[in-house]
């Protein structure tokens, strides 16, 4: 462990003598080193990254606009995306990126887990998120910061002193949660080290309309930290590249160029393609999306790559700091399929971290859970962390120190004490709550006002029956609620047929005393009785069904916001102008406040030590004045 100032944590023996195993290493991959065209696939297609979702009345778990096996390749084969035709054909202009034959070797990618300790819950009815909920997340950043050690402490207070202002630029952007927590982190550095640290959100970039006009309405006339630029799509800032041609900007309605001064580059590339949620994922096109810039998920990122080679080929300094986020199944390892000449080998975790190493940034992915943070919500994501490894070079740092240093961290974020689902979660007597309630009550006295023939047969009910077969429950018996119970809790009244049947194969009581929330459109796939966690939500998806047990009633849009830790400050009034069904999607796509905190947090108490043993080896490095000089004799 390096000292504050003085002490240097590798001798500069050992960092020549690892600078030129890392030459060798990459000597000898040149030869067999596979291509990443993510470099360079400006092809078109959404930069909105959404979940797996399910229908209301359908099929259990299905991916959103779900298709075939063979659909899918036929499209892919259509829209040029597939592993052969994503390359870009050669016209003779210059291309930018690294080359593919000189590619760093590809690694097996193991992340760092955050630690799960055993919960305690706090005390119910401290303090209401909705009310106060941005100024709960500067706090636990605020927490979080005084858990480091006092070196890890004194070293970020003096490079954001030195750093000035956090520019922070986003992609795929949504709701953009980075933002948030980078204005709460901004505040948090303010109060511990009394440093002046300003927030600048230098822009941001969404294709999907419905969503810019959700980012223009919350990140606009704010009266605190304004947007600046909404860019409409990753294939744009590919295209164009900081300082490069002039691409449409939504804010102001006519094109301007992409600006280059942001110190912080955050995006979720889309994860469709490569979650577990989706069967189509184990399919080969999708186990090398990443590798191939194929299909949504290597797509967005190949076009991010680009616009990273695009601000490098201006001779700019490496981006500070860039942080990706995305779904477990990125490192879930390939099926090994084909003959023995075409075996899978690397995830695709491991072909982020190829294009992120041959572009001059080491990474460090961690899967962070903010059941770990002290958050009542599960929700397991990947975050890749990355420095410029020039400043790991500068300041003598090898990357196995590094990475036991974010383990370190890691260890002292996790906590125990977690704050009650109740603090979250609104009252009844809410009127997002209440106009929720009185809408699905509508849609449902409607659906069962049906004449029989409009009525479906579903496959779903002969899964249940199997269900509750292998159970030994009698699968006749009526789940339907009493009237009593209906007007007792009116929310009910919302569950479909399905919901209500689900509920039984569950052994869900309605209402059910529990303090839980559970996501039901997964079906079968869903947790059952006997390992619902009391006093926690389940994940939160764009069109999730949550049943919050001991309310006898399903999480509203605004609920399902708040459950990923979104507090908008002195703009949270405007969400009431967007639908439930708006706000739950945005909710499912988005980054967890506090994983996003502690990402943030992690790199910048390593860049707090890179600042200080570069400054350290400059200082020690300066030619001593000759003392002949003041030799008079």
């Amino acid at each position: 462990m390096p000292g504050k100032r003085k002490r240097q944590p590798v001798s500069k023996a050992k960092a020549k003598a690892t600078a030129k195993a890392k030459v060798k290493s990459k000597a000898k991959a040149t030869a067999k080193a596979m291509a990443v065209e993510a470099a360079s696939s400006p092809t078109s297609g959404s930069s909105d990254g959404s979940n797996v979702t399910s229908n209301d009345d359908g099929e259990d778990a299905v991916p959103e606009n779900p298709a075939s096996e063979a659909e899918s390749a036929e499209s892919g084969a259509a829209s040029g995306r597939s592993g052969d035709e994503s390359e870009p054909a050669n016209d003779g202009t210059e291309t930018v990126g690294p080359d593919p034959s000189s590619l760093p070797e590809l690694e097996h990618v193991v992340p760092l887990v955050l630690p799960q300790m055993e919960m305690e819950i706090e005390e119910k009815g401290l303090e209401a998120f909705v009310s106060t909920g941005s100024t709960q997340l500067r706090q636990w950043i605020v927490e979080s910061i005084r858990r480091l050690n006092t070196s890890h402490q004194s070293d970020m207070a003096f490079a954001l002193s030195k750093a000035g202002s956090i520019r922070m630029a986003t992609a795929c952007s949504g709701t953009d949660a980075p933002v948030l927590v980078g204005k709460a982190f901004a505040d948090a550095v303010r109060t511990c080290f009394s440093v002046r640290s300003e927030f600048e959100h230098v822009f941001s970039c969404e294709s999907d309309p419905d969503k810019r006009g959700f980012l223009e309405a919350m990140f606009k006339h704010t009266g605190d930290v304004d947007m600046a630029r909404l860019f409409v799509s990753t294939e744009h800032l590919a295209a164009a590249g900081p300082h490069g041609g002039q691409v449409e900007e939504h804010l102001s309605r006519e094109e301007c160029e992409i600006p280059a001064d942001f110190t912080d580059l955050i995006f979720g590339f889309p994860c469709q393609d490569v979650s577990r949620l989706n069967r189509a994922s184990e399919n080969l096109m999708n186990q090398e999306t990443v590798k191939n810039a194929s299909l949504r998920t290597g797509k967005t990122f190949g076009e991010m790559m680009t616009f990273l080679d695009k601000r490098t080929s201006l001779g700019l300094p490496p981006v500070s700091c860039i942080i990706m986020e995305n779904v477990m199944g990125l490192a879930e390892p390939p099926k090994r399929s084909g003959t023995s000449e075409h075996r899978l080998e690397h995830s695709n975790l491991d072909y982020v971290k190829q294009a992120m190493s041959a572009r001059g940034y080491f990474m460090q992915a961690v899967v962070l859970d903010p059941l770990g943070l002290g958050w009542p919500v599960s929700r397991k994501r990947i975050y890749m962390i990355c420095w410029p490894k020039s400043k790991l070079e500068q300041a003598g740092f090898a990357e196995d120190f590094v990475r036991s240093t974010v383990e370190e961290i890691l260890n002292k974020l996790s906590r125990s004490s977690t704050k009650h689902l109740d603090d979250i979660i609104l009252d009844e007597s809410h009127p997002a709550v209440k106009d929720e309630l009185n809408r699905s009550r509508e849609v449902m006295l409607k659906r069962r006002a049906e004449s029989p023939p409009k009525v479906k047969k579903h496959k779903w009910a002969e899964a249940h029956v199997k269900a509750l077969q292998r159970q030994g429950v009698d699968w006749w018996v009526n789940n339907t609620p009493s009237e009593a119970t209906y007007n007792r809790y009116p929310g009910l009244l919302s569950l479909t047929d399905r919901q209500l049947d689900l509920c039984k194969v569950m052994r869900v009581a309605l209402p059910d005393p529990r303090c839980a929330i559970v996501e039901m459109s997964q079906g079968l796939r869903g947790p059952s009785s006997s390992n619902i966690p009391c006093h926690r939500a389940s994940i939160v998806l764009p069109t999730g069904q949550q049943l919050i047990l001991h309310r006898g009633r399903m999480v509203s849009g605004l609920e399902a916001m708040l459950l990923q830790g979104l507090h908008f400050g002195k703009t949270q009034g405007r969400l009431d102008e967007f639908s439930p069904e708006m706000l739950r999607n945005l909710a499912g796509n988005a980054m967890q406040a506090h994983s996003m905190a502690c990402a943030l947090l992690i790199h910048r108490a390593i860049e707090g030590q890179l600042t200080v043993a570069m400054m350290t080896k400059k200082e020690s490095s300066c030619t001593p004045v000759d003392d002949d000089l003041f030799d008079f004799e």
